[in-house]
């Protein structure tokens, strides 16, 4: 609490712990008891007027009457701005560990509980969360298990922090000397044929999988559980399911396997090389294969890139495959370099990289052309810029839509401008803050991807637009509330991209995006909602 006072002698402070003792009472007052909604607020400023007199009882009181008014409106839906409700903790912690499966978690302030293991491998980061979640874990996981993504998740992490999830959510002695029931039973079958060679990834998604038709059965332990495991017999070789969602590779010196024999043992790391030479690579694209992806969003986002024709500002072909799929990466913000990476965005701009590549940079001309691009675009209505100052860097934008046009030092934004043959013009009254999208796409202190940025900053006002009421909204609002998520690409003529479910689904389907056609590298592609045909 900051007190501002013009008396000669500082009034009275309270100390954190009366404030504390305020704020839980408050809270029990406010709170439904049998609501079991989970809410995170960022920040929330309580600013009152208290009078010197009353002493330091008064502040308190003043304090207690602010905060129960905010949250009485927070919980009403009157402030959004920074605030998050899920259905439970435990759909909270599942929305948790699926962002640090993606190497993602670090930069969405909702997990921010947890930011201190962003540096660590996603798999350590997801075992130690739910270390210290034992009540929601089970719920957690079997929530994503609901969700179709249990077994992307279980890519991602790896066999040796599957193990350790595994130990942490089962009884370690109370736990049943035999498996409990057929349903685990035909689950493991399940998992161990769709992945053979991740046999505790196979083992935690089943108990995934029972944890979400039973959460309240008894659960073996994990001794028995392998033993019931290691008793499936598997046909060599990789599975049409396992080999088509490849996820980071496992960091630890030594990877359970199964031999053919049926049971687990531990290879070497030479002989995991030998295997891992050997085995096949996932093609770009196959019929009948599905592709796990955690940019799905992306796709959502590929029709306003075609529609606004920005490819057309790219080499064309295979030789445009590079920027293509800069582009794309460029649309997931802060993830760029795991989407860079990502099996399904090669789908969908023809390219792969190979072994070390990095993206390219934008072509020098690129943000110059842009810009009479997009007045060539906006016809007949005129592009009227305005041009402001954000720290060191100077952004040249749309006066109506508040669209970027040029970013960089002046000297560059002044050059775009007269470029358009259009007046400066004052700021109008409401423009958003650029600096949010600024920091959300890494360009406020670095120039390498700032075109890029230029371009897909472009992609996601035009996107924003198609959405009633959700014009002006941040690139990182979109992609936080709308289109974050895991999807799956199914191949076909034309393949279906299913989107993951959004916070506000609703305002998507009026959009018109559920069964949109795009056009790709990999051949068309329909976007198809959830619960959609």
């Amino acid at each position: 609490m900051r007190v501002h006072h013009a008396q000669a002698a500082p009034p009275e402070m309270p100390d954190r712990a009366a404030l504390a003792e305020v704020i839980d009472r408050v809270l029990g007052e406010t709170l439904d008891e049998a609501d079991s909604g989970y809410w995170v607020i960022r920040r929330l400023a309580l600013p009152f007027r208290a009078e010197p007199s009353f002493g330091l009882s008064g502040l308190m009181d003043a304090f207690a009457c602010r905060l129960r008014d905010a949250m009485r409106r927070v919980l009403a839906g009157e402030i959004v701005d920074g605030v998050r409700r899920y259905d439970s903790r435990a759909h909270w912690l599942a929305a948790c560990i699926r962002a640090q499966a993606s190497d993602a978690a670090a930069h969405q302030w909702r997990f921010s509980r947890y930011r201190e293991l962003a540096a660590l491998p996603p798999g350590d980061a997801v075992r130690l969360t739910l270390e210290r979640e034992p009540r929601d874990a089970l719920a957690a996981l079997g929530l994503l298990a609901e969700g179709g993504q249990i077994r992307p998740l279980c890519a991602r992490i790896g066999e040796r922090a599957a193990r350790g999830v595994l130990r942490g959510v089962l009884p370690a002695r109370a736990g049943a000397d035999a498996l409990p029931d057929a349903l685990l039973q035909r689950l493991l079958h399940e998992e161990v044929a769709a992945a053979p060679r991740a046999p505790h990834g196979a083992m935690l998604a089943a108990v995934a999988r029972y944890a979400q038709a039973r959460l309240l059965a008894p659960l073996p332990r994990f001794r028995i559980l392998a033993q019931a495991v290691a008793a499936i017999p598997v046909p060599p070789g990789p599975s049409a399911t396992g080999a088509t969602w490849q996820g980071a590779p496992d960091p630890s010196p030594e990877v359970p396997r199964f031999d053919h024999s049926g049971e687990i043992r531990n290879i070497t790391g030479k002989e995991a090389n030998a295997a891992s030479d050997t085995s096949p690579e996932p093609p770009l694209a196959d019929d009948g294969a599905r592709l796990e992806t955690g940019f799905a969003g992306v796709f959502a986002l590929w029709r306003s890139v075609l529609e606004m024709g920005l490819l057309s500002l790219l080499p064309d072909g295979a030789e445009g495959g590079p920027d293509r799929l800069a582009l794309a990466a460029t649309l997931a913000g802060p993830e760029h370099a795991a989407a860079w990476r990502d099996p399904a965005l090669h789908w969908l701009c023809g390219y792969r990289p190979e072994g070390a590549d990095a993206p390219p940079p934008p072509p020098p001309d690129l943000g110059a052309r842009f810009a009479r691009h997009f007045a060539e675009w906006r016809a007949p209505r005129r592009v009227e810029p305005t041009i402001s100052r954000i720290g060191r860097v100077t952004l040249l934008r749309d006066r109506a839509t508040g669209d970027w046009l040029a970013l960089g030092d002046r000297r560059r934004c002044l050059a775009a401008q007269r470029a358009l043959a259009a007046p400066l013009r004052d700021a109008a009254p409401g423009m958003r803050d650029p600096s949010i999208d600024l920091d959300w796409f890494g360009v406020r202190h670095r120039k390498a991807r700032r075109a890029w940025a230029l371009l897909a900053r472009a992609a996601y006002g035009d996107f924003a637009r198609r959405l009633h009421g959700l014009e002006g909204a941040s690139a990182a609002w979109l992609w936080d509330r709308l289109l974050t998520g895991w999807g799956a690409l199914y191949p076909g003529a034309p393949a279906i991209m299913a989107l993951p479910r959004a916070d506000l689904d609703l305002v998507l389907r009026m959009g018109g995006l559920d069964g949109a056609v795009i056009e790709t590298a990999g051949g068309p592609v329909r976007l198809q909602l959830p619960g959609a045909g």
